[in-house]
């Protein structure tokens, strides 16, 4: 039995191994588009080409064309989205720091991809149904899993923790450290256990309460912070490849970015005008 155990740890890392080599092979960073449906009487002006993962748009009366890793077309599904990055959760329960960041002008789909909605969930709880489904699979290997999560907004240049209320935050101070296993952590930042989708959308439901929004004249409901989504995994396993204890430290940030403005167009004055500024700032830092 020990010896079909050691068997069954080795193949399991010469999985792990063969995953991630194909990952570094398509490239450690890649950037996938997504053209958003028209709505009402507007006229989409995008070309996409999913084969080519190429987008043209119109420009000075001549076609301009962008080439992507992969592109959507307005007819992508939320699933569709999902398959192409499931890879990518995949390699964060392998022990590897993962992050998708969400990127686009205001209005654009960047939260509805992220996020969901009723029957069409998003990138954020379609990956914490695959982990979950993971490690409930895993376990029969021997593997016991860890996860916690979190969730801060970026709002003009403060972090704020997401999970509690703004009387909640008072006295605390959320200071970005360097941490373990080549990590970065939050200081006094809420992290909560997670053991089923519901934990999830709880945190979901929470964190959208606490979150910033506001209307423009780009957006009835426009995201006015960056929103990141954490989530810590640590797996461990007793009588691995050599018979010693097995431990995989691996994170996965999912990132729903503030939209860019034109100012010209968003109309936006005062606080929301601050806010702008901020957003425009830091997306132009990233």
């Amino acid at each position: 039995v020990v010896d079909l155990k050691q068997k069954v740890a080795k193949a399991d890392a010469l999985r792990r191994k063969l995953h991630n080599e194909l990952q570094e092979l398509k490239g450690n960073i890649r950037v996938f588009a997504r053209v958003r449906p028209g709505g009402g009487e507007e006229r989409s002006v995008v070309a996409v080409d999913d084969e080519v993962g190429s987008v043209v748009v119109p420009h000075n009366n001549a076609p301009a064309a962008f080439k992507f890793d992969r592109a959507f077309s307005p007819r992508a599904t939320q699933e569709e989205v999902f398959d192409e990055v499931s890879n990518f959760v995949q390699s964060a329960l392998d022990g590897f720091n993962v992050s998708l960041f969400a990127y686009g002008q205001t209005g654009s789909g960047k939260t509805h991809t992220m996020f969901g909605g009723e029957g069409c969930e998003g990138i954020i709880p379609r990956a914490m149904t695959q982990i979950l489904e993971a490690v409930q699979g895993q376990a029969d290997h021997g593997w016991a899993y860890v996860l916690e999560a979190s969730f801060l907004e970026v709002y003009n240049e403060a972090v704020r923790d997401l999970l509690c209320g703004q009387e909640e935050r008072e006295g605390k101070k959320y200071i970005i450290v360097a941490g373990e296993n080549g990590r970065h952590d939050v200081t006094d930042l809420i992290a909560r256990p997670v053991c089923s989708v519901e934990d999830v959308r709880a945190m979901m439901l929470e964190a959208q309460k606490n979150k910033a929004t506001a209307k423009t004249d780009m957006n009835e409901q426009s995201s006015r912070s960056h929103t990141v989504f954490s989530m810590r995994i640590t797996g461990t396993r007793s009588g691995g490849a050599h018979g010693q204890e097995q431990r995989l430290h691996g994170s996965l940030h999912l990132v729903d970015l503030a939209g860019s403005e034109r100012l010209q167009k968003s109309h936006a004055e005062g606080q929301r005008l601050k806010e702008t500024q901020s957003i425009n700032k830091s997306l132009s830092a990233l």
